[in-house]
């Protein structure tokens, strides 16, 4: 076989290896008695990308970030077409959210937060979630391990 060909062989296998990525881990979370749909985000590449790029989310869907570690965490809405609720979680305890996030600020800008405490998930979800289902502070989100 030619060394040309050869080359294009690896060349593809190698840049089909650098596309596919692993699809995300789902969940059924409970919280206040209502059911979320989750896909969790647990890869650098995964939590980059987020909702991004999306048209929209299901009212019982949401994206669950997962993190190794417990931070104060930094979000913002790059890349969104539509607002959310942001749940800031420590293990499986709400510590503080930002309802009807929006996509930009008022000067503009891509909006961003972060959590105001040390937090080791979070938790988006269609914007009006925290509103519809009276989440509070302190409120448990079962079916995390």
């Amino acid at each position: 076989m030619p060394k040309k060909s050869i080359l294009i062989i690896l060349l593809t296998i190698f840049l089909t290896g650098c596309i596919y990525q692993k699809p995300m881990e789902t969940k059924e979370l409970t919280i206040k008695g209502q059911v979320i749909k989750v896909e969790v985000a647990k890869t650098d590449g995964q939590m980059s990308k987020g909702l991004s790029g999306r048209d929209s989310l299901c009212d019982n869907c949401g994206m669950l970030f997962e993190y190794e570690d417990y931070r104060i965490r930094s979000f913002w809405m790059k890349g969104m077409n539509f607002p959310l609720d942001i749940i800031w979680l420590r293990n499986n305890k709400v510590v503080g959210f930002q309802a009807n996030v929006p996509i930009l600020d008022e000067e503009g800008e891509i909006y961003r937060m972060k959590s105001e405490q040390e937090v080791n998930r979070v938790l988006e979800v269609k914007a009006g979630f925290i509103e519809a289902s009276g989440l509070k502070i302190g409120d448990n989100l079962e079916g995390l391990d």
